[in-house]
């Protein structure tokens, strides 16, 4: 009886230590600007996989190799999801069997009965392909194909491999032309990614204001006439509906397009931005989105990958530290690292790409 009193007062301890459990878990977790994303599925996953383990810094592969491409000029924006509208009906009766886990005979006997055209192309992946070039070669989603072709691992995906696309597209009398074009426009078309053609040159410092004019970047001489005589080409003119807050501010230290790799010395496609940075310096994000990955990448270093709407993805590479995990949803302007020199470098700095899907951008183009 003498330890009655002792009972409120544990309990009022245990509360208060739950209490400040829960408050330093919030605390350790991030800032109010984090959260964790719900509800994935299993397409979506596979989808941040393929990208995660499809990135590079460096490419000595054309950026698209599709037949659609120009030298690898097109640049997908928004309506590079256009394609998967023209199937939205046909798509949404295979969802809506998703439950029942529908085999590809049941995937491809829907589509056919929606629209007589629909037949299974073979297509043997090429190097440098991915599942969103062939998506836009054959008019359909990527998702599509996942399902279609019941693929579980970024590794059915790889050069060599053979898989079965839907598509309405008739390619059998457009081959001969498709061909034709293709030789016709490489004669005229730059041997430079044309959305290199916008940005700035090495050494430029970011003010937080960039300017709206074209200018050479490297040794590339700026040929407006070929960019507009292409119209699958960048277009000035062309809204931009995505767009970017600088992660820091520095200097640009070597730009998005071909380089000289400092290591190999060959010339080589710089898939994105270095901007040059002490070590510790805070990276914010530079749109609002989700982290796919926060670890470890070779060649990377520590780095963080974000996916953002409409299928934009951020990388920010080399870094110090990583503040945020995998599954976070972070708001624009959150410090997500620490710029450092992890990986393969030659100095502190901060390796920023921009990406749909897998294809890249040129980050300058959409920066603000």
């Amino acid at each position: 009886m003498k330890h009655k009193g002792l009972y409120p007062l544990i309990a009022l301890f245990a509360a208060l230590a739950g209490a400040y459990l829960l408050f330093a878990n919030a605390t350790l977790s991030g800032n109010p600007f984090i959260s964790k994303a719900q509800g994935l599925d299993d397409i979506e996953k596979l989808e941040d996989l393929i990208i995660i383990n499809g990135l590079e810094m460096s490419s000595n592969r054309p950026i698209d190799d599709s037949p659609l491409s120009v030298d690898g000029s097109i640049i997908y924006d928004d309506e590079f999801d256009a394609p998967s509208q023209r199937v939205k009906s046909s798509e949404s009766t295979i969802a809506s069997k998703k439950s029942s886990s529908p085999r590809p005979a049941e995937i491809m006997a829907a589509l056919k009965k929606e629209d007589a055209r629909w037949r299974i192309h073979k297509h043997r992946i090429r190097k440098g392909e991915n599942l969103w070039a062939i998506a836009h070669r054959y008019g359909v989603s990527h998702s599509l194909i996942i399902r279609m072709n019941e693929i579980t691992d970024p590794d059915m995906l790889t050069a060599g491999k053979q898989i079965s696309v839907p598509s309405r597209r008739d390619f059998s009398n457009s081959a001969k032309r498709n061909v034709a074009t293709r030789t016709a426009i490489a004669q005229k078309t730059p041997e430079r990614h044309p959305s290199a053609y916008t940005g700035k040159r090495p050494g430029t410092r970011i003010d937080g204001e960039i300017a709206r004019t074209a200018s050479p970047v490297n040794d590339l001489e700026s040929d407006t006439k070929d960019r507009s005589s292409h119209p699958e080409a960048v277009r000035s003119d062309s809204p931009v509906r995505f767009s970017l807050q600088w992660p820091l501010r520095g200097k640009i230290t070597s730009s998005f397009g071909k380089r000289t790799d400092p290591f190999t010395r060959k010339k080589a496609f710089h898939c994105g931005l270095d901007i040059s940075a002490n070590v510790g310096t805070p990276i914010k994000a530079a749109s609002s989105g989700r982290v796919i990955f926060s670890g470890w990448k070779d060649g990377y270093g520590k780095v963080v990958i974000m996916k953002h709407e409409h299928g934009y993805i951020t990388v920010y590479a080399h870094n110090n530290k990583n503040f945020v995990s995998e599954g976070d949803s972070v708001d624009a302007g959150t410090i997500i690292a620490e710029s450092g020199m992890t990986g393969a470098v030659t100095g502190a700095h901060l390796h920023f790409e921009l990406r749909k899907y897998l294809t890249p951008l040129n980050p300058v183009r959409f920066l603000r």
